[in-house]
């Protein structure tokens, strides 16, 4: 045998092996952290919707559809009889889990007012063994009344982020910490974000998963304007992800190979 077949030998050797130790350590983390999720019925996103000062939240329960193997999306608005505001949405989700939510809200009034809006995505079967996580926070602000348009931090003495997301009810990674404030000039509109945590996203070690992921958002709005938000929280099992990581290190090692070669 030639030494150039001795080496395209050596190196299948080499990428069978690696393929091998890789499918071993997915199907470990398979049996320690129980499959990749998949739900056996639509998940029921929940979204709440709070103007302080005015009542209690408004809660929806927005329908949705499947959007290609276990992604979900969810689009529709609610515009409340008494005509303070209205609110669209268009929210993506996974079982992973994943939370991809873009909001738009109009202040029908002409004087300022306070938001929080929480989305809630419940998680079936739990994350066991630690995770990887990682979001991100952005917007634009568009001025339709004509005088220029504020969006800002929630008013108070200790004002909440304009971003956070929960882990089993429980606070977990914050951004746009207060204070905050964004203009846009009159009749036009400004960007802002991203914020980001976990990035490249998700790469933040994160806790084991329970019941839920959450994303909150919380922000004062000018009268008669339109903000649109894009929060995104993605949350996925530690093991699975080193072995994929794992995986394109072995490929990296093999381009250096023929590099060399």
């Amino acid at each position: 045998m030639s030494a150039k077949s001795l080496r395209l030998t050596s190196l299948s050797g080499v990428l069978l092996l690696g393929l091998l130790a890789g499918l071993g350590i997915l199907a470990c983390s398979s049996s320690a952290t129980g499959s990749i999720i998949q739900p056996d019925a639509f998940p029921p996103l929940s979204l709440w919707i709070s103007n302080p000062g005015h009542g209690p939240p408004d809660h929806v329960a927005p329908p949705g559809f499947e959007n290609g193997a276990e992604r979900y999306r969810y689009h529709g608005s609610h515009a409340p009889t008494h005509g303070r505001w209205k609110l669209e949405w268009d929210i993506e989700a996974e079982a992973d889990p994943f939370l991809h939510a873009t909001f738009t809200l109009t202040n029908l009034l002409a004087s300022a007012q306070s938001f929080t809006l929480n989305s809630v995505l419940p998680i079936d079967p739990q994350i066991l063994g630690g995770s990887l996580t990682g979001g991100s926070f952005s917007g634009t602000l568009l001025d339709a009344g004509g005088g220029g348009a504020t969006l800002e931090s929630s008013p108070g003495g200790s004002p909440p982020p304009m971003y956070m997301a929960r882990i089993d009810g429980t606070d977990y990674q914050a951004l746009a910490d207060a204070p905050q404030s964004f203009t846009a000039n009159p009749l036009s509109t400004t960007a802002f974000g991203p914020f980001e945590f976990g990035v490249p996203i998700p790469s933040q070690l994160g806790p084991d998963v329970l019941t839920d992921i959450e994303i909150e958002t919380n922000f004062r709005l000018s009268g008669n304007d339109q903000t649109v938000l894009v929060a995104t929280f993605v949350v996925v099992p530690e093991p699975a992800t080193l072995a994929l990581l794992s995986l394109g290190g072995l490929g990296l090692v093999v381009a250096r190979r023929r590099r060399v070669r």
